[in-house]
């Protein structure tokens, strides 16, 4: 899962060529992903934004679909004036996951963009 392939990218991306350059720049990430997956229903996705604004997050852009009685939904929010490091948003999310209702993905921007450029 994606929790095997973070490390291996935080180390490395393919610049186009053979040459390898490092994807993450020292210091806490600006921005995070937030993705959330499960059963639609009313409410859902205020529960995931209200968490976010809760934790000090500026939620910068979100896109959200339903299908066949499922949502995704997904957000980039910028983190720099919360006073949070990653990881507190990222367990502070992740503790919204419920298997039979959602479950709720964190990640740092630079190894989402990372992984998309491999």
């Amino acid at each position: 899962g994606a929790a095997h392939v973070a490390p291996a990218l935080e180390g490395m991306v393919t610049g186009g060529g053979a040459s390898l350059a490092p994807v993450a720049a020292s210091g806490p990430p600006a921005s995070i992903i937030v993705s959330a997956v499960g059963v639609n229903r009313p409410g859902v996705l205020a529960e995931v934004t209200t968490a976010v604004g809760q934790l000090g997050g500026d939620i910068v852009d979100v896109s959200q679909r339903v299908t066949g009685g499922y949502f995704n939904a997904i957000l980039v929010v910028d983190i720099r004036g919360s006073g949070r490091s990653f990881a507190e948003f990222r367990d502070a999310l992740h503790a919204l996951s419920e298997p039979s209702d959602y479950i709720v993905n964190v990640m740092d921007e630079r190894v989402f963009r990372a992984m998309h450029r491999i």
